[in-house]
């Protein structure tokens, strides 16, 4: 009965301590307690919202909402037009970590007519980081990836081939509505390719059954 008790609370512990990520806003996520948390194989970590480009309306991150999605990723939903004339941003920075093989950026749901653009940027920084607050001077590997609408137009996908234990990454979303036109930003889903750890309980066995063999040793 005491060793079912050991593994019970060892287990317990491990599901209590696990911090994994949970749909809110990006305001939720610069406001995590721990400053991260795990969504698949990836821990994502020190949300912050970055100074974006002048002229631009900077969007609520309050009104941003970002979702981990199914694999190792996470979906940033803005659901914002830009009429002619408008200028629409959401800028910020996080960083990734886990045995990462390659990254995809998509844009979901947007559209534009006239000269609007609707356009989603990632600058990665592949084990190592960028100076400072703006996406430049990466002392490991650099990566950008970019998808974006025009009118008829578009590169909805953008793959990323540069792998790493870490990334140092800046998130760019805008929508503009250009002179003339209109833009409409649905959402963009930025997805990690990552090597699943070893299962959290497969690598306590051994511990628990030492465990156990010592409960036994001294009942």
């Amino acid at each position: 009965m005491r060793y079912r008790l050991l593994i019970f609370t060892a287990m317990f512990t491990l599901a209590a301590s696990a911090d994994m990520c949970q749909p809110g806003t990006l305001q939720d996520y610069i406001d995590l307690p721990t400053a991260e948390c795990t969504a698949g194989s990836v821990t994502f970590s020190n949300f912050a919202v970055v100074q974006g480009q002048a002229g631009a309306t900077q969007i609520d991150p309050a009104l941003v909402s970002v979702m981990p999605t199914a694999g190792s990723g996470l979906l940033f939903t803005l659901n914002q037009t830009a009429t002619a004339g408008q200028l629409f941003e959401s800028f910020f920075q996080f960083g990734a970590a886990g045995s990462i093989q390659s990254t995809l950026l998509s844009l979901l749901g947007s559209s534009a007519t006239g000269d609007g653009v609707a356009a989603a940027g990632v600058d990665l920084c592949a084990d190592g980081f960028f100076v400072g607050p703006v996406p430049i001077g990466c002392d490991g590997t650099p990566e950008t990836l970019i998808a974006l609408v025009i009118e008829g137009d578009g590169i909805l996908t953008s793959p990323g081939f540069t792998g790493g234990s870490f990334f140092d990454i800046f998130v760019d979303l805008t929508v503009d509505g250009g002179l003339d036109g209109q833009a409409i930003f649905g959402a963009a889903q930025l997805d990690f390719n990552a090597v699943p750890e070893p299962a959290t309980y497969a690598l306590m066995a051994p511990a628990l059954a030492f465990l156990i063999w010592n409960s036994r040793r001294r009942a």
